[in-house]
């Protein structure tokens, strides 16, 4: 559950999803014993405005064509997301998020975590979304495309890996920036994933940082996913790196950005010992054309849990950020799934938000 993304004062126009890509120096004097971000420092007693949570709401709403075939479901409410966070006390803190998705009402997110404990270390507990690879952390509406990729999807569930549990998160330094996050959980994928044995599954994340110029920025990480259903002798290990390269020149961030990024993914099932792996993966990249327009573009390849039938998909994209409360996005998808037609699917996303965390990306 990394917290190592400065909430620094930024220009209100830049996207806030800019994790780990700061100033070394800032990363290094959390490592050294400065107060995280979020953290605050509290009295013993707390005013009545202190007392009350900060809220957020998101809106996200979609229009789509597709081709060939009949035109129906065009329009999507997609998700409305209502936040709440705030500090429990001067040790702890919590975050919730409630979910409204076609009629349906969920925790989408509501853990409570602890900072500061021995060793530097960060303990969670609650529901959250689970620390596998870079955009699997990320809440929808923050994706540079409307979905998550084909491959996350297939290999983690529909709305990628959560689970109910605790995780344990500790940053260090020494040729670069790097954390460690360890999970125990019962995972909301636990059908899809694990056969539906209700067990604890297991998660270790490590992520590594440098910063390679004042402008250019790398991180590499790996992750791994083991859980088991004796009821069935089913074995299922996930397996996956993920990388990106950002460069944004400092005199010109509120102009410039390219950033590259790309996942692999391995998700291999057994049964009493025997069973195939089955290979994912997705590359991407944006870049900003000016203070308001970004142009994106993904590529998507993924072998079929079950059967290993291969679909790709090739996903262009411009998005206007009109402003820190609204982004606009115009994308078309093309996808091929072997042995059939490819489709094609034309989509607009309007994405909105009000209150203290705009857009945030988790």
């Amino acid at each position: 559950m990394s917290e190592l993304r400065p909430h620094a004062v930024e220009s209100r126009l830049e996207r806030p999803n800019l994790r780990r890509e700061r100033v070394h120096a800032t990363l290094v004097h959390r490592l050294l014993g400065g107060r995280r971000s979020g953290q605050r420092e509290h009295g013993g007693e707390r005013s009545q405005p202190q007392l009350n949570p900060e809220i957020s709401a998101t809106g996200d709403v979609r229009a789509y064509g597709y081709s060939p075939g009949v035109q129906r479901d065009n329009f999507d409410a997609h998700e409305f997301e209502v936040g709440f966070q705030s500090p429990l006390d001067p040790y702890s803190s919590t975050k919730i998020f409630v979910s409204f998705e076609n009629g349906n009402v969920s925790i989408e997110e509501g853990y409570a975590y602890w900072t500061g404990l021995p060793g530097r270390i960060r303990f969670d507990i609650g529901k959250f979304r689970q620390q596998f690879g870079e955009l699997n952390r990320w809440h929808l509406h923050a994706l540079p495309e409307t979905e998550y990729p084909l491959a996350l999807r297939a290999y983690l569930g529909d709305d990628g890996l959560a689970g109910t549990g605790i995780s344990l998160y500790r940053a260090f330094g020494g040729l670069g920036v790097h954390e460690l996050t360890a999970q125990l959980t019962r995972s909301a994928s636990d059908s899809e994933l694990f056969g539906g044995s209700g067990r604890p599954t297991y998660l270790v994340h490590l992520l590594n940082f440098w910063q390679l110029t004042r402008s250019t920025y790398a991180q590499l990480g790996g992750t791994a996913l083991y859980g088991t259903n004796p009821d069935s002798s089913l074995r299922t290990k996930v397996g996956g790196i993920d990388f990106r390269l950002t460069w944004r020149p400092p005199a010109e961030a509120l102009y410039r950005e390219w950033t590259l990024r790309g996942e692999l993914y391995a998700l291999r099932k057994e049964y009493a010992g025997a069973g195939t792996t089955r290979l994912g993966w997705y590359a991407g990249t944006t870049y900003k054309l000016g203070q308001r327009w970004i142009a994106g573009a993904r590529y998507d390849y993924v072998e079929d849990p079950l059967f290993g039938v291969i679909t790709r998909q090739v996903i262009p994209s411009l998005t206007l950020w009109q402003s820190e409360w609204v982004e606009l996005r115009g994308q078309y998808t093309w996808a091929k799934t072997a042995g059939l037609n490819a489709t094609n699917q034309f989509a607009l996303q309007a994405v909105w938000a009000i209150g203290p965390h705009k857009h945030e990306t988790y």
